[in-house]
């Protein structure tokens, strides 16, 4: 598994450069954006241009949000499930051609120590389903 982490700063600038370059350059299956500070509807637009082999989920749901995003190539994974805080996303992929599947959490910190916990708690409670998913694996 060929995966990066990216701290765009904003894919409706300069970001969006960077990505396109980091994408051509590692050729990843698994990328994992923060601070994107776009729109999903721009994002669907993007995806059209520079993420044509990708599937994607996130943790924002409206307006622009500078939060995460996971994207893996469409022809290797195929989601089971995910489940996403306002800190975080964890992603179950089925890997395609085998009966194996991989486990993400793409994470952004906040800057004071009771949102971390506060994060953290969250995170911990959004893994109890895919624990009990593995288990049945």
């Amino acid at each position: 598994m060929n995966s990066i982490s990216c701290n765009i700063k904003g894919l409706n600038g300069p970001g969006k450069k960077v990505l396109k370059n980091k994408l051509i350059t590692y050729k990843p299956d698994i990328v994992l954006i923060y601070e994107t500070n776009i729109s999903m509807e721009n994002l669907n637009i993007l995806q059209n241009n520079f993420f044509k082999n990708y599937r994607y989920t996130s943790n924002s749901v409206m307006g622009t949000i500078g939060w995460l995003f996971i994207l893996w190539k469409n022809s290797l994974y195929a989601l089971s499930s995910f489940v996403a805080t306002r800190h975080s996303i964890t992603i179950i992929l089925y890997i395609i051609g085998s009966n194996e599947i991989t486990c993400i959490t793409n994470i952004y910190l906040p800057h004071r120590a009771a949102e971390i916990i506060q994060m953290l708690k969250a995170v911990r409670k959004s893994w109890r389903p895919f624990l009990c998913h593995s288990k049945l694996l």
